[in-house]
């Protein structure tokens, strides 16, 4: 199953409460919005600017009531003051509920299953033995029988590096366990209050945690088939988006995440490196580099606590926090990292875990401290290199725990910088595309595979390309699936831009089109259409696409009020019935997981900003 079978498994038909819901909830932005710039408006003609830029509260993520906000659009409307100069907005709100709830009463559910397709997926969904789960990499469904499953999951578990300490068994127990991680929370929060931090932390994320863990919500955990690998492995995923440690979690990520992005080892994307890759030919220094590539074994679970702190500890007061900031974050990051509770239902005694080393993935927080944990691990040795003139700084980099040096400094120096960092810390296992007695030999390889990228040199220029691996199926979205048709432009003009930016020239990227277009042809899509989407893009784009400043992306991309519905074949038509055109104010919420948004096709400030001015310059004298 792995290869890509023809099918797509259509998803349930919304109910119409969810709908009412999410249509209040669309409707409640618009009206606020449209309330909120008026009112600007307004005292922008009367000559008061005490209003401008004064910021809208924000709601997060907590979910907005559907009631509440059929009450707000009520007395908006009743108001009636905006009717005469937009008359489009009151019929659109009016009628958008009946128009949707139409659009899906007309929609008839397609499939492109056969008949004997359709019976071996529900055999397989309704056997007792046998799941269906996804594999690493997006290569694809697997099944695997239930008891193969628990095995893996349980060799994770009872690992020899005791990565894991089991807790108990059973309800009672977990009754325990609750109870117990409640009143750790209480009594974390409780001792963060003293600061200004801590205050914070506590009002934002103290009533979700404490939520959680009254309701004995637990981390529950599952593997996900390693297919690339030989032989096949298996990787552990324990999510805690509604455990205790979630809402704390995001805060340390939303917190460190943009400081640990501008660090100088860091590696922020595939481009990011091209870039680099691109500078060290225009400079030269691409004759005289050579690549050497490192990838660290099995990190998140690796790290210590106390080298994990310290490293964290580090790095904050390299950002000169204040130092009662330091130590409430510290706190709040060691009880995340103490209080990960794993259960394990499909167990028949059910039980219960607590991880004692490293970090889970699944976590929001995993990646930034993973990242800060290499940071503090590797700075010393790279600095070290960079005084005794071995290197420059602008030739290390890292993504996350993969590692590349383009070295351009004698061989032993390379040789004695791979065994520091080998043999810094026992419990961290690099594995290097060269080892130190190749490389003192002066054996690098020919071809390096990082990231999602085959580098090489050719001319004394590193070239490069889009990377695949032995094991890739090329399993696109099949032309008939239930999602809406737009997305198949979307992708697919996605996947051009990708091959356009990761191709060293020209010649390559024609190369990986032509193979990308052939795998497409062969997923059912029609070559007409493809190469129509395909020629909108050109090689002179790459330039544009690599090198523009992410700011000014961010300026001309308008961010958007979305409708969200649960994903479905339905959502196309509904999408369709959207025609609301408005900009989100600050508290739109983030689209839940399972769902699809719509957003709106053009700016509603816009739009009213041209009838005020009109209805401005008439009434204002000049």
């Amino acid at each position: 199953m792995s290869l890509g079978p023809q099918f797509a498994i259509a998803g349930p038909k919304p109910s119409e409460t969810i709908l009412d819901e999410q249509i209040s909830i669309f409707q409640y932005r618009i009206a606020k919005r449209m309330e909120t710039v008026l009112t600007q408006d307004a005292h922008r003609i009367c000559g008061n600017n005490t209003e401008r830029g004064k910021k809208h509260t924000k709601h997060g993520k907590t979910r907005m009531d559907p009631n509440t906000c059929r009450k707000y659009v009520d007395q908006f409307m009743s108001k009636g003051t905006w009717r005469e100069r937009f008359p489009e907005l009151e019929d659109n709100i009016g009628v958008m509920n009946r128009r949707i709830k139409e659009a899906i009463a007309a929609q008839k559910t397609t499939t492109n299953l056969s008949k004997k397709e359709r019976a071996c997926i529900r055999k397989i969904t309704r056997s007792n033995e046998i799941l269906l789960i996804n594999s690493d990499k997006s290569m694809g469904p697997v099944a695997m029988s239930k008891n193969l499953f628990i095995e893996e999951c349980f060799a994770h578990l009872y690992d020899a590096a005791g990565t894991y300490a089991l807790l108990g068994h059973g309800d009672e127990d977990k009754t325990r366990i609750c109870e117990q991680l409640h009143t750790d929370t209480e009594r974390l929060l409780n001792t963060i209050k003293a600061t200004q931090e801590g205050r914070l932390i506590a009002s934002t994320c103290g009533k979700t945690a404490l939520l959680a863990a009254k309701r004995g919500k637990l981390a529950s955990c599952y593997i996900i088939p390693k297919l690339h690998k030989n032989p096949i492995a298996s990787r552990l995923i324990i999510p805690a988006f509604d455990t205790v440690a979630a809402p704390l979690a995001d805060y340390l990520h939303e917190s460190l995440f943009a400081e640990v992005a501008k660090h100088r080892y860091v590696l922020r994307d595939t481009n990011h490196l091209i870039k680099q890759l691109e500078i060290a030919n225009r400079s030269g220094m691409s004759a005289v580099q050579c690549i050497v590539t490192a990838d660290v074994t099995a990190l998140y679970p690796s790290i210590k606590l106390r080298h994990g702190l310290e490293a964290l500890r580090s790095f904050m007061y390299r950002l000169n926090w204040p130092a009662s900031k330091i130590t409430t974050t510290l706190r709040v990051a060691e009880f995340v990292l103490t209080h990960n509770i794993i259960e394990f239902p499909l167990s028949r005694d059910h039980p219960i875990f607590r991880q004692v080393i490293g970090t889970a993935m699944g976590i929001s927080f995993s990646v930034c401290y993973a990242i800060i944990f290499m940071i503090w691990f590797e700075d010393p040795l790279i600095r070290e290199a960079v005084e005794k003139g071995f290197m420059r700084e602008s030739e290390y980099w890292r993504f996350i725990d993969d590692l590349i040096i383009l070295w351009s400094g004698p061989r032993h120096a390379l040789a004695e910088l791979m065994e520091k960092m080998n043999s810094k810390l026992p419990e961290i296992t690099l594995t290097w595309s060269s080892t130190p007695e190749e490389i003192l030999q002066g054996a690098f390889p020919q071809r390096n595979d990082f990231m999602d990228l085959t580098i090489w040199k050719e001319e004394s220029k590193w070239k490069f390309k889009i990377a695949h691996k032995a094991t890739a199926a090329f399993c696109y979205l099949h032309p008939r699936s239930c999602h809406p048709r737009a997305n198949y432009k979307g992708f697919i003009k996605a996947e051009v831009l990708r091959i356009l930016t990761h191709s060293s020239s020209i010649d390559l990227a024609q190369a990986e089109l032509a193979f990308f277009q052939k795998n497409l042809i062969k997923r059912g899509f029609c070559e007409q259409e493809l190469s129509s989407v395909c020629e909108q893009l050109k090689w002179e784009d790459r330039h544009e696409a690599l090198w523009q400043k992410q700011e000014e992306r961010q300026l001309r991309n308008t961010v958007k009020i979305f409708c969200t519905i649960p994903f479905s074949p339905y959502t196309a038509r509904i999408g369709k019935e959207l025609v609301i055109h408005a900009r989100p104010e600050e508290s739109s919420e983030i689209p839940m997981r399972g769902t699809a948004s719509f957003s709106i096709r053009s700016s509603l400030r816009a739009h009213i900003r041209r009838k005020i001015d009109k209805k401005s310059a008439s009434t204002v004298p000049p």
